[in-house]
């Protein structure tokens, strides 16, 4: 699926589509607290780069695993992450 692509054009397009997803879910997350830019850019960028982390290892495993499963799993682990970030945060 993706022989045709290199692997920096690759990642350069999953950061892009992802940078602006995960900003706005922390802002949302955060709105009525007081948690200066610097810390929500840090928490945002921490959400991103496990996530992307999260794709390219289930590429590399040949995407075998049950998906539904592991985003599942992975949504509880963002969620509680979120909420544990922000509290620190602020």
């Amino acid at each position: 699926m993706f022989d045709g692509l290199s692997r920096d054009r690759l990642e350069r397009y999953i950061f892009s589509l992802t940078d602006d997803a995960f900003s706005r879910v922390v802002h949302q997350a955060a709105e009525g607290r007081d948690i200066s830019e610097e810390n929500l850019r840090s928490i945002s960028s921490f959400c991103r780069y496990a996530f992307i982390g999260f794709v390219m290892q289930f590429f590399w495993n040949g995407m075998e695993n049950d998906i539904d499963e592991s985003v599942d799993r992975l949504g509880t682990l963002f969620d509680s992450f979120l909420h544990g970030a922000l509290q620190t945060a602020e």
